[in-house]
């Protein structure tokens, strides 16, 4: 067996769950958009307020997570259910849709399920009810490999096209990832990274979301290295000092990135440091 080809092959088909958000709503929309976007292995393909459009896209692209509002005032989630069948035997790459009902209301449940539905949430939908969906989700389109048997198991297995060198990069060695065109760099210290032959969004999409965190739109940070922000004299600049590196980390500007200064602001507490003298 040619490992290298079969390790080459897997890469290239690690499973990316494509989501889609239809809810005529735009707080719901904006909710949903935040769960997904802190989800490992979830893929934000597009949202809409139109069964239509939603509709005509299942025609045509691949998406695995529907999460389906239920009144509406084109058309009823219910019925839109009820077409889904028809559309997955004319584009395979639907074949497999999960559908999530997210809804104010509980008495559709019982025809939402009639219909296949993989999970029924009552709004406000909360995080802890939103990841059990989720779960059962990926039971139920990822196979019981390791990583899904044990969490510990999960990393990064660095190979050459050709097969000359094979590396363990566990998570907890990766300091930043720093994006350079359409490769990306994985640093595990100042002077050593690994070149990988996809982008950024790529890589980011195989890395743990609870840790791995944009601050820049050319780099990500591993949180569990952050040790502050600094500036620089003469500058209106900033930049993240991380642990285990002598790089100073560009920070992009306040607005640009929601998710890390939302970290940010969940983990402040006033205070300075004091160095006594014993």
């Amino acid at each position: 067996m040619d490992v290298y080809k079969v390790m080459s092959n897997l890469a290239d088909k690690k499973k990316k769950l494509r989501v889609v958000v239809l809810d005529d709503e735009p707080e719901s929309v904006e909710h949903m958009v935040s769960l997904i976007e802190v989800t490992d292995g979830f893929e934000l393909a597009f949202v809409s307020n139109s069964p239509w459009e939603v509709l005509g896209r299942l025609k045509e692209d691949a998406v695995h997570v529907l999460f389906l509002d239920m009144e509406m005032p084109t058309m009823h989630g219910l019925q839109l259910m009820q077409q889904l069948d028809f559309i997955k035997k004319i584009n395979p790459l639907v074949a497999h849709l999960q559908v999530v009902v997210c809804t104010a209301h509980e008495h559709f449940a019982r025809e939402a399920f009639d219909n296949r539905a993989t999970d029924y949430l009552t709004k406000p939908v909360t995080f802890s009810r939103y990841m059990q969906a989720v779960n059962v989700v990926k039971e139920r389109l990822l196979p019981m490999s390791p990583n899904v048997l044990d969490r510990a198991n999960e990393c990064l297995i660095m190979f050459s096209e050709r097969g000359k060198a094979v590396a363990r990069v566990n998570f907890n060695e990766i300091i930043v990832v720093e994006a350079q065109d359409d490769k990306s760099w994985v640093w595990i210290n100042s002077t050593d990274y690994y070149e990988t032959s996809e982008g950024l969004g790529d890589v980011l999409l195989r890395l743990p979301k609870s840790n791995f965190i944009k601050v820049h739109r050319s780099y990500a940070i591993s949180l569990s290295h952050f040790q502050g922000i600094v500036g620089e004299s003469g500058s209106k600049h900033k930049f993240v000092v991380l642990k285990g590196t002598d790089a100073k980390i560009p920070l992009g500007e306040q607005g640009n990135h929601p998710l890390f200064e939302m970290w940010l602001g969940e983990n402040a507490v006033r205070g300075k440091k004091i160095s006594k003298k014993r």
